[in-house]
């Protein structure tokens, strides 16, 4: 019953998202079919250039933290995985795409505890990365859509900066939180005995997936509207600090409808809010069809 009413949630949260989001969409609709019959197609090519770059870092930083567990994957084996596992987002609940990682690492030989740490300490530097390089990239393109403030911009990077630098003086610290966090979703605690310079190697890491995944939105933005190289900056920003809070969302499978509705926010500062919405809406589907190709292209690996 009670997995019957959580399924129901997440359902009517998604459904009242998108429901506002489309009505924004209806309200000039006049103007938003002229908007897609001058998108330019071309740009879809470098943006699908950047996500899969974007990606393979990706990859390449969760084979470092596996790694530092005393496991390792070639990186051939590391995208069959990755791949596959990521699209378990999509499911209901937050567990799938990790538990998809645990069981085809086992299957390669990795045991279930080393890959469920890499997992696990993999989304906290994303998610802690994501955020930061959101903040920093705003208050570097002076957009001040956020929290209406500078100032609330500035009171945020100062905590996460916080967070960051006493992960990498006591990562000790980030093992207590991570457990407290896991103990409080009732899952197994983790143990892992990483050094400063990997923890600041994994930071660096997702920090430069941030930069190439707000590099292809910003690709993707210029099939639609004619934005200037400032617009860069908010892309960065608005699709880091997007994507982490659907992540945040814990009752919603893939942040579907968070990191749209948190995305447009974040545009209207700089495009009207329906230009906003169809680029969230219409990035989303370009996003998600990037990822199921390269989930069919991990099938063709053969380790």
């Amino acid at each position: 019953m009670k997995r019957k009413i959580g399924y129901l949630v997440q359902v009517l949260i998604v459904g009242l998202i998108f429901f506002f989001l489309a009505r924004n969409l209806h309200g000039n609709w006049e103007v938003v079919k002229e908007s897609l019959s001058r998108f330019r197609f071309w740009w879809l090519l470098p943006t699908a250039l950047f996500l899969g770059l974007a990606f393979l870092m990706l990859v390449e930083t969760w084979r470092w933290v596996l790694r530092g567990t005393g496991a390792s994957l070639s990186f051939a084996t590391a995208c069959k995985i990755w791949f596959a596992s990521n699209m378990g987002k999509y499911l209901p609940g937050k567990v799938w795409q990790i538990l998809g990682m645990v069981y085809l690492s086992e299957k390669r030989g990795i045991p279930k505890l080393k890959s469920f740490t890499s997992s696990v300490v993999s989304q906290f530097f994303g998610a802690v990365s994501g955020l930061l390089i959101g903040i920093i990239f705003l208050l570097i393109g002076g957009q001040r859509t956020l929290l209406g403030s500078a100032f609330w911009l500035w009171v945020i990077l100062a905590t996460l900066a916080a967070v960051s630098g006493i992960s990498l003086l006591y990562p000790s610290l980030v093992q207590g939180v991570v457990n407290f966090l896991l103990r409080l979703a009732k899952k197994e605690p983790v143990k892992f005995s990483f050094d400063r310079l990997s923890f600041l190697l994994y930071m660096l890491f997702y920090g430069v997936s941030w930069i190439l995944f707000g590099v292809a939105f910003f690709f993707f933005s210029m099939g639609l509207v004619e934005p200037d190289i400032n617009f860069l900056w908010l892309a960065t920003a608005g699709f880091s600090i997007a994507t982490v809070s659907g992540f945040l969302a814990v009752v919603v499978p893939g942040g579907l409808g968070v990191r749209e509705g948190v995305l447009v926010l974040l545009l209207s500062g700089f495009v009207p809010s329906h230009i906003a919405t169809l680029l969230a809406l219409s990035y989303r589907l370009w996003f998600t069809l990037v990822e199921a190709v390269l989930f069919g292209i991990s099938f063709l690996i053969k380790r």
